[in-house]
């Protein structure tokens, strides 16, 4: 065993590493601080139950289907093929995908893969003013939340300031849709999140 002053030697020369927050905690923004407790916490699956609108047209299909998960973020993704434009209240948001995920859904609803490209559109908007539709009749949350689909939208005017994403299976392909939200409906949905949690937490 070592011997006391062994050990102290050895505690003298150990090198003593100062922590500096600014290194080792990333930087918050005035925006994830505000929604923290609202938007970024609540669990958006519980927004809307997609399930009913859905279900039935996969299982004629005989598509197996699932949802893995939803997460909210404040940073639309760069570099998505796909972008559409939606309008809640008034007010516009941007329906994002990948490549991977719009051929999935094509090749889910048309039994089909490689279809031209005008073809593969009409089910992709298909699907989008189905999903919209859905949305708007599943929600959950205080007073309506009304979704429309708009064709001829330009996403680069659209500002987002919040995101919802919405992981799932089609089969084995896991898919990502991408809601980019405006400030005002990323607002109400906000405040309905802190309403509902503030509920939950007085009943407990």
């Amino acid at each position: 065993m070592e011997s006391e002053e062994q050990i102290q030697q050895s505690a003298d020369e150990a090198e003593l590493m100062l922590w500096d927050c600014r290194e080792s905690v990333r930087p918050i923004g005035t925006d994830e601080v505000r929604f923290s407790r609202g938007f970024l916490r609540a669990d958006a699956s519980a927004w809307f139950d997609l399930s009913a609108s859905w279900s039935p047209l996969f299982h004629v299909l005989g598509v197996q289907t699932s949802l893995v998960s939803t997460a909210q973020k404040l940073d639309f993704p760069d570099g998505l093929e796909r972008l559409s434009v939606f309008e809640i209240e008034g007010e516009r948001g941007v329906l994002g995908a990948d490549n991977g995920t719009c051929n999935a859904l094509v090749a889910a609803v048309a039994e089909s893969e490689g279809l031209e490209s005008q073809k593969s559109e009409i089910v992709l908007e298909y699907l989008e003013r189905r999903l919209l539709s859905s949305v708007s009749s599943s929600w959950t949350g205080d007073g309506d939340l009304q979704f429309s689909y708009i064709p001829d939208g330009l996403p680069a005017d659209v500002n987002i300031s919040g995101v919802v994403s919405l992981q799932f299976k089609l089969q084995d392909t896991p898919c990502t849709l991408w809601f980019g939200l405006g400030p005002r409906a990323v607002e109400n949905v906000d405040a309905n999140c802190r309403s509902t949690l503030s509920g939950e937490n007085s009943s407990s």
